[in-house]
C-alpha cells in the first residue's frame, strides 16, 4: 500500500539532493558566484545559473521515468554534471573574458546562449536515456 509513496519519496529526496549538490558544485566552479550576483540583480548569471540547473534535472528526471534504479539515476547525474560543465566550457572559449563579462559587465546576451546551450544539452542527454 506504501510502497508508490516510498518511492515518489526515495526519488524526490535523492533527485533534489542531486540537483541541489549539483547547484553548490556550480556556483563552486566557476570565476564568479552566481548568487552574490543575483542578489545584486544582475540577470546575466541568474540565467546561466537556471539554464544549467534545468538542463541538469531534464536527464535526472528522464532516468526516474525510465529506469527505476536509484543507482542509475546517481550515474546519469555524474553525466549530466560533466555535460553542463562542458557547455560552460564551450562558452568561456567562444567568448574571450565571459567571467568578466557576466561577473562584471552582467552581459545577458552570451548569458542567453550558455543558458539555452544548457538547457539543448539537457534535452538530448535526456533523450538518450533509454528504457
Amino acid at each position: 500500500m506504501f510502497e508508490p509513496i516510498n518511492a515518489f519519496t526515495l526519488y524526490w529526496v535523492s533527485s533534489f539532493a542531486i540537483v541541489m549538490i549539483f547547484a553548490y558544485l556550480y556556483v563552486r566552479l566557476t570565476p564568479y558566484n552566481e548568487l552574490d550576483l543575483i542578489q545584486k540583480g544582475k540577470i546575466g548569471p541568474a540565467l546561466t545559473l537556471s539554464g544549467a540547473m534545468i538542463g541538469y534535472a531534464l536527464p535526472i528526471a528522464a532516468v526516474i521515468t525510465h529506469s527505476g534504479h536509484l543507482l542509475e539515476m546517481v550515474a546519469w547525474a555524474f553525466f549530466s554534471a560533466f555535460v553542463q560543465f562542458v557547455a560552460y566550457q564551450i562558452i568561456r572559449f567562444l567568448f574571450v573574458n565571459f567571467h568578466v563579462i557576466i561577473g562584471e559587465k552582467a552581459g545577458i546576451a552570451p548569458a542567453i546562449v550558455l543558458s539555452t546551450l544548457s538547457v539543448i544539452l539537457g534535452i538530448l542527454s535526456a533523450a538518450c536515456v533509454t528504457p
